[in-house]
């Protein structure tokens, strides 16, 4: 008896679409109308970003450009990475609507994302300079920051380094320790 309920719940489910897969449909679907100009997506101050207002060309480095769908926000239904030199975002769909993802307007460098135990987290990362080195790695329960870890280094004018995790000095050998344990998958 109890296999037939199972079965029963079972192909309810499948004729209704209650499936994560279909979310992700959905938000695929949000995404390509986003690419297309069709739609807009929402900033956390509720202003609108639009796809034809942003540069893209996938040959010139100075402009976005579409990258992978993920998890990013580990919440089951894949977002749209959007690849650029000034940070870039990620696309995040729920309430039947796009989000953009909270950017950092004060990082000049790359955005990108690793795996850790199961779970993705954004890390935006500035290393060009070589005074400079900054990370930022920010780990989302679906609209929720649940961890985010600063880590830098800079070069003090007569030629030492300062080293900080989360605005606290630490020693460089602490920074290299935080650098492998929040930047390596």
């Amino acid at each position: 008896m109890k296999k037939i309920y199972t079965i029963l719940i079972l192909i309810f489910l499948l004729l209704c679409g209650c499936s994560n897969n279909k979310t992700n449909t959905s938000s695929e679907k949000k995404y390509e109308d986003f690419l297309n100009n069709k739609i807009p997506a929402c900033r956390v101050d509720g202003s609108e970003v639009w796809k034809k207002d942003l540069s893209f060309d996938e040959n010139d480095w100075n402009c976005y450009k579409v990258g992978k769908l993920l998890d990013v926000d580990n919440d089951g239904i894949k977002e749209q990475l959007i690849e650029g030199t000034a940070g870039g975002f990620y696309l995040d769909y729920r309430n039947n609507q796009l989000y953009v993802m909270p950017a950092l307007d004060e990082v000049i460098g790359d955005m990108t994302y690793l795996q850790r135990d199961g779970e993705y987290w954004i890390v935006y990362k500035d290393a060009l300079n070589s005074g400079r080195e900054y990370y930022r790695t920010l780990k989302y329960n679906g609209e929720t920051l649940v961890e985010d870890i600063e880590i830098k280094k800079f070069e003090k004018l007569n030629g030492e380094y300062e080293y900080y995790i989360n605005s606290e000095m630490v020693s460089e050998e602490a920074f290299n320790e935080a650098k492998k344990k929040y930047l390596t998958e």
